[in-house]
């Protein structure tokens, strides 16, 4: 062996003929697979939806509250008495 000479450790490539691993069937998808443009339009639609019901909720507070004043009330607790 020469002096500069690096020794190979590595197997042998396999032959071109090989492809038994082109040949399978590919493995089939445990999961439901999406991209992340379809995760973020998901995500946004669920934010405009949660306050889209924000809103309609203090609309009808506000109306709540406002019938009570309107009525000499302070607090819906009055209403018991």
């Amino acid at each position: 062996m020469t002096q500069g000479a690096a020794r190979n450790l590595l197997p042998p490539l396999p032959m071109p003929t090989d492809n038994a691993a082109m040949e399978a069937e590919p493995p089939k998808r445990r999961w439901y697979q999406f991209s992340l443009r379809t995760l973020l339009i998901v995500v946004t639609v669920i934010a405009v939806l949660f306050g889209l019901l924000r809103l309609a909720n203090k609309v009808i507070d506000d109306g709540h509250n406002a019938w009570l004043r309107a009525n000499g009330l302070k607090d819906y607790r009055e209403l018991k008495k």
